[in-house]
Order: C-alpha cells, then sequence, then structure tokens
C-alpha cells in the first residue's frame, strides 16, 4: 500500500471512528438525529454495537475498496489515476470525509447543548 493510500485510508478510519465517538458520546439530552442510525440502533445507540458495526462497514468499505480497484484497473472506461492519483482512492476520500463531518455536527451538537445547560444553571 502506498503512503498516499496510508494516508487517505487513515484519515477515514478517524472520521469515522471520531463520527462513533461523538454519536455514542455519554449526553443523555441529546438524541441520534440520523434516521438510518435510529432505525436500526435507536435513539441513543449502544457504543459497543454501534462501533461493532462502525468497524464492520469500514472493513466492507476496504472490500469494495479492492474489488473496485481491481474493475478500474481491467477496464478502460475509467482512468486508472486521475493527475497521478489513483482513482479508486475517491471512494475512502467520500468516506472521510463524510465521517469528519459527522463528528464536527455532532461536536457542534455537544457544545450547544453544553452552553444551553450552562445558561439554564446560571439564571
Amino acid at each position: 500500500m502506498a503512503s498516499l493510500e496510508v494516508l487517505i485510508w487513515s484519515f477515514a478510519a478517524t472520521g469515522w471512528t471520531l463520527d462513533w465517538a461523538s454519536t455514542v458520546w455519554p449526553n443523555q439530552d441529546i438524541s441520534e438525529k440520523n434516521p438510518f442510525v435510529r432505525n436500526h440502533f435507536g435513539e441513543f445507540p449502544d457504543p459497543i454495537r454501534f462501533g461493532v458495526a462502525k468497524a464492520a462497514s469500514l472493513i466492507l468499505f476496504y472490500i469494495l475498496y479492492l474489488i473496485g480497484e481491481l474493475l478500474i484497473k481491467a477496464s478502460d472506461t475509467v482512468p486508472n489515476y486521475l493527475y497521478d492519483v489513483p482513482t479508486v482512492l475517491l471512494a475512502p476520500l467520500l468516506i472521510g470525509i463524510i465521517g469528519w463531518y459527522a463528528f464536527f455536527h455532532n461536536l457542534r451538537l455537544h457544545l450547544e447543548s453544553k452552553e444551553l445547560f450552562k445558561t439554564q444553571r446560571d439564571e
């Protein structure tokens, strides 16, 4: 695995993990907003069950990445490289962006709720 692949997959795995951590943050006053997560894991997801699902989905993404890499190399319709970067790396980059976005979204909700409770206590 090339260093760019390691870097991008580390970005994706870190974002995915931070999304998990910020989703199961031990603040019982903030329920999960994502309808998919709510349907499968409830309003307040169990950290272990949700973490196993997040890890399994990341492993599945990696398997699909390997399959995509083989298919792109075997196909002439999709370029193997865009600006000297393997095309298939767009998939884990997208996963990382989604994970990091979800983390910052959840972090914002936690910080806002903390400020809200702080002002309510002060009154």
